[in-house]
């Protein structure tokens, strides 16, 4: 017979997500674009990272139609305490709810197009996993009744990680408002990086966080800083080239326009009085992303980069959206779009550092115009998921 009772409390282990400034082993991202991936390539040969691009299309063993690999799935981290001092844990990937399967299909095919397929495989098919293997497992964090529902911000490019601050010292999850709801409580329910910061987005065409706001590695109290775009610092820029003779120099040279008008001369630009409506409307809305960010953190001032920004007008004036520089969105299945969709990304990053023209950026210019090329940053911008750490 005992002679007594030990009682213990003990709970699931925390499923964690990985944040930008975290340790990297591996950047994913689709084939499809090869400048995109030449760039990867000598990113990650020089960060010493694991990088194979996925083919672009799922006949092939690893392969996946979803080039927005940023949006489809999340990876994160559990674990618990070993033997010794050690610690036992396994990386977690957390797929999207919804998949991009094409118009008007069987719910068979639905079930094929899921992020799911991808992350575990389809034996059916002899499709291999992609996310499983020694202590790499899945899990989807949303009610199973809501499989292939939801909406844009339950996309990942919606859902990122605070660095660690004030009593977050695993960081704090940061996402829209219109995620689903069975999500947005699971993150509170593992109560290291919740409950998360949820932000209105509902401005942006896209809706997600990562238009407005990075973050990047500092030297400062925190240790990271807030990148944040900035559509008022362009306008800066723009009046200052003008100011010195530059107003006939183009900007976004040779990028498709999709209807967006957007490679046009300074003085074209300065003078469209919708662009610059647009541009009000959203240095208001991410002023108020701001405010809450330093509520929330702690950030000061000093603790903020801005980045020059443009945006433009996407679902109409009357439902006031609007979407940062020159981005293309494509339904599943067209090719030709998600193709122009990239090119448009890739071309405003480099514009968006400066004028394509030399000659228009004049002698004293050319340091002045370079965006920030903040570690971390292109994965975000150019539609590339986050990295596992």
């Amino acid at each position: 017979m005992p002679d007594g009772f030990d009682k213990v409390r003990m709970r699931v282990a925390p499923w964690m997500m990985f944040g930008s400034l975290g340790l990297h082993d591996t950047l994913y991202s689709s084939e499809y674009y090869s400048p995109l991936v030449e760039g990867n390539t000598a990113a990650a040969q020089a960060a010493n990272v694991g990088y194979t691009p996925y083919a672009d299309t799922a006949s092939q063993p690893g392969g996946w139609t979803d080039i927005w690999t940023e949006d489809f799935f999340q990876t994160g981290w559990t674990g618990f305490p070993g033997p010794n001092g050690t610690v036992q844990g396994m990386r977690i990937y957390n797929p999207r709810p919804w998949g991009r399967p094409p118009q008007n299909s069987s719910p068979e095919v639905v079930k094929d197009y899921h992020p799911t397929r991808w992350i575990w495989g389809n034996p059916e098919k002899n499709r291999p996993a992609s996310g499983l293997g020694p202590d790499k497992g899945a899990a989807e964090f949303y009610n199973p009744k809501q499989f292939q529902t939801g909406n844009t911000q339950d996309s990942h490019g919606n859902h990122d990680l605070v660095p660690p601050h004030k009593d977050y010292k695993m960081g704090r999850i940061y996402v829209g408002n219109k995620a689903l709801a069975s999500t947005m409580d699971f993150y509170t329910a593992q109560g290291v990086q919740g409950p998360p910061i949820v932000a209105d987005t509902t401005w942006l065409a896209v809706e997600h966080v990562d238009e407005y706001f990075h973050f990047v590695p500092a030297k400062n109290a925190l240790g990271w800083k807030l990148l944040v775009a900035s559509p008022a610092l362009m306008t800066k820029m723009l009046e200052d080239l003008k100011a010195k003779g530059h107003g006939a120099a183009v900007l976004h040279q040779g990028l498709p326009s999709g209807g967006g008008d957007f490679e046009k001369s300074v003085d074209e630009t300065l003078a469209d009085t919708q662009l610059s409506q647009w541009s009000q409307v959203a240095d208001t809305k991410i002023q108020g992303h701001i405010d809450q960010m330093k509520a929330e953190t702690g950030l000061t001032d000093a603790d903020i980069i801005e980045s020059p920004d443009l945006v433009r007008g996407s679902r109409g004036e009357r439902e006031g959206g609007v979407e940062r520089g020159h981005r293309e969105h494509a339904h599943a299945g067209q090719r030709r779009g998600h193709r122009q969709a990239l090119r448009a990304r890739h071309r405003r990053q480099r514009s968006l550092r400066g004028l394509h023209s030399p000659a228009a950026r004049g002698a004293d210019e050319p340091a002045r115009l370079r965006r920030p090329r903040a570690e971390g940053l292109l994965h975000r911008q150019l539609g590339l998921s986050r990295v596992a750490g």
